[in-house]
């Protein structure tokens, strides 16, 4: 295994698993959407309202051909990186893609008070949105993690046991 891929839904918790993963596994960890935010000098919300999501989403597909030559690696990658299949190729290619699946009422839960940098939110439930990407992040990944009933070490446990198979 090259790199770890976690996918999923916003507040499936990516960023704290892949942070915690990669300091145990004493890998580097990217999140790519601070890195596009970094790159582009402003939040996602922000790309939202200025450029438009199609436009966030190619920025998302540069990065990923960016980072094809990443070794030993945890990428946390955006909620809707799957929504281009181009993406999930390569990221197929760069490593083990996890899909950390928690259903919309966990989702909800864990992003209430976040939800003002959350731009897909302004129009759409959580759960119109999971019921689209739910099978796709399914279709992408090699392991998918239902994560509703498990802790965070939990989580991080299934994982890195699954590493060493």
């Amino acid at each position: 295994m090259n790199n770890l891929i976690l996918i999923g839904m916003m507040g499936s918790g990516k960023s704290t698993i892949g942070k915690a993963i990669a300091d145990k596994l004493g890998w580097k960890h990217l999140d790519t959407d601070k890195m596009i935010e970094d790159m582009q000098g402003m939040t996602i919300r922000e790309i939202f309202d200025r450029y438009g999501e199609s436009h966030f989403r190619s920025l998302e597909a540069k990065l990923v051909e960016q980072l094809k030559t990443v070794e030993s690696t945890v990428i946390s990658t955006g909620g809707g990186i799957i929504l281009n299949h181009l993406n999930t190729m390569v990221l197929r290619e760069m490593g083990l893609i996890v899909y950390l699946r928690a259903l919309p009422k966990t989702l909800n839960a864990n992003l209430e008070g976040h939800t003002k940098s959350r731009p897909l939110l302004d129009h759409q439930s959580i759960e119109v949105i999971y019921k689209v990407r739910d099978p796709l992040y399914r279709n992408s990944a090699e392991l998918v993690i239902d994560m509703d009933l498990l802790s965070n070490q939990e989580i991080i446990d299934v994982i890195l046991n699954y590493t060493k198979r």
